[in-house]
Parts: C-alpha cells; structure tokens; sequence
C-alpha cells in the first residue's frame, strides 16, 4: 500500500489584467476551450502525451514535479497520478478551486 504525506496546501490568486488583456485571454480561452471540446479520442491522446510527458529524460531527472488534476476538456491526467506519486520524485498536484483561484497539493510516497 502506497502511503502518502501531504506537506502543506497554498492558494495563488491571478494580478488582474487590463480590459484590453482580458478580452484577448477570453478569445484565446474560448478558442482552445472550443478545440478541446471537438478533440476525437480524448482519452488515447491524453494518455499519449502523458507517456510522452512521463519518458521525458527531464521529468526522470527532476526532483519535484507538478500535475494538475484535469476537469472538463482538458488533457487527461488522473490515469497517471497513481504512477506519478510511486515515482521518486516530489509531486505538486495543481487544482483549480474557483476561476481565479489555485491550489498546490504536495504529496510524496513514502514507501
């Protein structure tokens, strides 16, 4: 059984942009929001670029790591995290709370 140890939790809050700014990050959101949700195959290209991701010689040679934990369209992540915290390395998982709020998990295995 993996045992985990959680080392501290804390929140980032984003500097708000300029109207200009803002609505060139809304465009942008909206196109890559729009591109994720038509994306064929999620979980096989998911899981590729994980694997890819994982093989990396950088993310074998790093002692912390962060992942963030997948919601609606985005990449597919929670098929990885049970390997990514048996590895050895220090893992930071990333979770969005609100839209303009963050947390950082910190977990390592202990075993």
């Amino acid at each position: 059984m993996t045992k985990l140890m959680g080392v501290f939790r804390t929140s980032m809050s984003a500097p708000q942009p300029s109207a200009d700014t803002a609505a060139k990050k809304q465009e942008i959101r909206q196109a890559a929001h729009d591109n994720r949700r038509v994306q064929a195959d999620k979980d096989q290209v998911s899981a590729t670029i994980v694997e890819r991701f994982m093989a990396l010689p950088e993310y074998h040679a790093a002692q912390t790591v962060m992942f963030y934990v997948d919601v609606r369209d985005e990449v597919r992540t929670r098929h990885a995290l049970p390997a990514a915290i048996a590895s050895s390395v220090l893992l930071q998982l990333l979770r969005q709370v609100c839209p303009v709020r963050l947390t950082v998990d910190v977990a390592r295995c202990l075993d």
